[in-house]
């Protein structure tokens, strides 16, 4: 048999964890029969024969329904869960990948250029703008990924912006403005994932 891949399941407006079993039903196109098994005893034997791949983004405000997740593995022996959130689900066999931003100075030194932060923001910076001269504005570059914790969806936003804004009013722009509002993951203002950063970015024009 096949392995199936379902669309990553977004989780994010979710308000609690009753509604996962629904969701994740919706999202692999099972409708819920009218016999004596409970909603999440169907949903586990409708992945007990199946090879798949299930993504669930943004689990961290449902931990509580982390033994769910236990359930459909072991219900299901060739299905496999991938899990994003910010908190660790802390289940038996849990294997834990962490996304750690790029790294960049914290002060101007004669090293700058060979951060990986700084490549990447430079790199893109040329795509947009291939007469970019960096030379007076890597402090303002440090600023922008210090600002976006060296996240490298944020830095190749923010580095697009170049194109009509010099680094230093780049680094000006703070949450609720556009591009670098939209990649601050870890800031203040918690986007549902990475689809809605995408559709919420619009490059500036003069």
């Amino acid at each position: 048999y096949t392995l199936s891949l379902y669309d990553a399941l977004r989780l994010a407006p979710l308000k609690s964890s009753v509604d996962l079993v629904s969701t994740i039903a919706s999202q692999a196109g099972y409708q819920f029969q009218r016999n004596n098994l409970a909603p999440s005893q169907q949903i586990l034997e409708f992945f007990s024969a199946k090879k798949a791949l299930l993504v669930l983004d943004n689990f961290e405000h449902l931990l509580d329904a982390a033994s769910f997740v236990v359930d459909l593995l072991q219900a299901a022996p060739e299905l496999r869960i991938l899990v994003t959130s910010r908190e660790k689900l802390s289940l038996s066999g849990e294997t834990v990948y962490t996304l750690d931003g790029l790294d960049y100075p914290s002060l101007l030194d004669e090293e700058v250029l060979n951060y990986s932060a700084i490549k990447l923001f430079l790199q893109c910076a040329y795509r947009v703008r291939p007469d970019f001269n960096p030379d007076d504005k890597l402090a303002d570059i440090i600023q922008i990924c210090k600002l976006v914790s060296g996240l490298p969806l944020a830095i190749e936003l923010a580095a697009a912006w170049v194109e009509v804004l010099p680094p230093a009013e780049i680094a000006r722009i703070r949450l609720g403005e556009a591009a670098l509002a939209a990649a601050m993951l870890d800031g203040t203002h918690k986007w549902a994932n990475l689809q809605d950063l995408l559709v919420c970015y619009d490059p500036p024009t003069l």
